[in-house]
């Protein structure tokens, strides 16, 4: 047990240098927000507070991603966050309803020179494997043959049912997360490691479509 906690104390250090020879700065948001996460896919555990003075109900973050931008809205520049996110509904040996997450984020940098320096902080916590870059549509055009940018829904949904898989939806989005995840996702876990980049717009959550604020 000890040296388990010794070597993950190890490797955060190591990220936490990493950062400090770049001089991003490191932060730390609210973990109890007043609003649970606009995210659709993701839910919020709820919480009930001051239950003795004044009930109230809070929601525990699902990343810090919302605070952090605050942050840089108020001009803090480069920065970081290594924190405990909390998620609702999570099942499968993937999914956690609490685990660690770094997130940071690069002022000017665009999507290609945020992978590039991922890449260098894995090569920097010793990461020998090799890194792979692949778009979101090469990748369904390479385990798939699927070109996924230029196929409507229902042709989505023949291809769907030919793999036994649910249509049930009312969103392409959908369909596109569960061919990713039946069809892509285990062809990519052989590789090393591998960045998937330019995600359909429907998938962006909150980040913009392109800007000048990268993160990971």
């Amino acid at each position: 047990m000890r040296d388990a906690l010794k070597k993950r104390s190890l490797f955060v250090s190591q990220i936490r240098q990493f950062f400090v020879e770049r001089n991003i700065v490191e932060v730390q948001t609210s973990q109890l927000l007043d609003t649970p996460t606009t995210d659709v896919y993701i839910d919020s555990i709820v919480m009930q507070v001051n239950q003795d003075i004044q009930p109230q109900i809070k929601y525990l973050h699902t990343s810090p991603e919302l605070e952090m931008k605050k942050l840089l809205a108020n001009g803090s520049g480069d920065i970081y966050q290594i924190c405990s996110v909390f998620r609702d509904n999570e099942q499968g040996f993937q999914n956690f309803n609490e685990f660690t997450m770094l997130e940071y984020y690069r002022l000017d940098f665009n999507s290609l020179e945020l992978m590039n320096e991922i890449v260098e902080l894995l090569r920097y916590l010793d990461f020998q494997g090799n890194v792979s870059l692949l778009s979101y549509e090469q990748a369904f055009i390479k385990y798939a043959d699927i070109d996924i940018l230029d196929i409507d829904f229902n042709a989505l949904k023949k291809v769907a049912k030919t793999h036994d898989l649910c249509t049930d939806f009312e969103w392409i989005e959908d369909l596109q997360i569960l061919l990713f995840t039946h069809l892509i996702e285990p062809e990519l876990a052989k590789l090393d490691a591998c960045f998937v980049y330019d995600y359909p717009a429907c998938q962006s959550a909150l980040a913009k479509v392109e800007g000048c604020c990268s993160a990971i």
